[in-house]
């Protein structure tokens, strides 16, 4: 009983003792606090400075995006005046559904026995950009070139009657394709647009044949016309939407013959005749 007592009392004592060296350890602390001389680090004091500096890195994203997008911006301007071009461009004149006239000078090319000049008269009508139908038809005049010329009159000598067949006029119709076209510019400036094209088809021609060998002057065959085949290809050029010019190379085919009675020689001869014309002309827009 005795020793509960004492042990009670040693317990009260040092309660005594020891609460107000905690006390004041307490205050210590807070004073300390409050004079700065050991600061208490505050974790929503750090999350209050982090926040900060995300909002100053934020901002100097912002400032250091502004001036990129300014500059953008300006490129954007610089480039808006530049012209854009394209592969594939619009025709600068568009003759679908046209109707084209065109005179033409005719001239022979390599001709061996025989030469012709004429004009023809060609209407042209553009079913679309690409694709034509053409009706043509004019006059023809020959004469001798400088080899028949020597082999008869140097010579004494002469092809077969069928070699000296004239063509006096012409009449065909035929059909056009523009595979390429394309426009002509000089320092920005466009001068025309051209048009590369080929043509197939047929018609009639009128022939005649001069009796060379011993009456020239007298025809043995005049007034005759014969079934004929042309094929060539041509540029066109067009300097405004109502003008132009037009060149072509074409040959003209035909199946001839010169038999005995018409020769009035015991002989007859055959021969498939390529007569091959160069045109110039004009092109009229309608």
């Amino acid at each position: 009983m005795k020793i509960w007592i004492v042990k009670s009392f040693i317990a009260i004592a040092m309660g005594i003792v020891l609460v107000p060296q905690t006390a004041f350890a307490q205050e210590d602390d807070i004073d300390a606090l409050l004079e700065g001389d050991d600061p208490v680090e505050d974790p929503l004091a750090e999350d209050a400075g982090a926040s900060e500096e995300e909002a100053a890195a934020d901002e100097s994203s912002a400032e250091a995006a502004q001036p990129a997008q300014e500059g953008e911006a300006a490129e954007k301007d610089e480039t808006a005046d530049v012209e854009t071009i394209f592969v594939i461009q619009r025709k600068p004149i568009l003759v679908g559904g046209a109707f084209e006239l065109s005179p033409q000078y005719v001239q022979t090319v390599n001709s061996r026995f025989i030469n012709h000049t004429g004009f023809i008269l060609s209407g042209v009508y553009h079913l679309k950009e690409n694709v034509a139908f053409e009706i043509a038809g004019g006059n023809l005049w020959a004469s001798d070139t400088e080899l028949t010329q020597e082999l008869i009159q140097k010579e004494h000598l002469a092809p077969e009657y069928v070699k000296f067949y004239e063509l006096t006029w012409l009449a065909t119709a035929d059909m056009q394709w523009s595979p390429i076209y394309g426009k002509l510019s000089i320092y920005d400036r466009v001068l025309g647009e051209f048009n590369l094209y080929l043509s197939v088809g047929g018609g009639f021609t009128g022939l005649r044949l001069e009796n060379k060998r011993d009456d020239p002057g007298n025809y043995l065959v005049e007034g005759a016309s014969q079934i004929t085949a042309t094929y060539g290809g041509g540029l066109r050029f067009y300097f405004t939407d109502w003008f132009g010019v037009r060149f072509e190379i074409r040959d003209y085919v035909q199946a001839l013959a010169a038999y005995q009675d018409q020769t009035q020689t015991g002989e007859s001869s055959y021969d498939v005749a390529n007569t091959v014309l160069s045109q110039l002309g004009v092109s009229l827009i309608f």
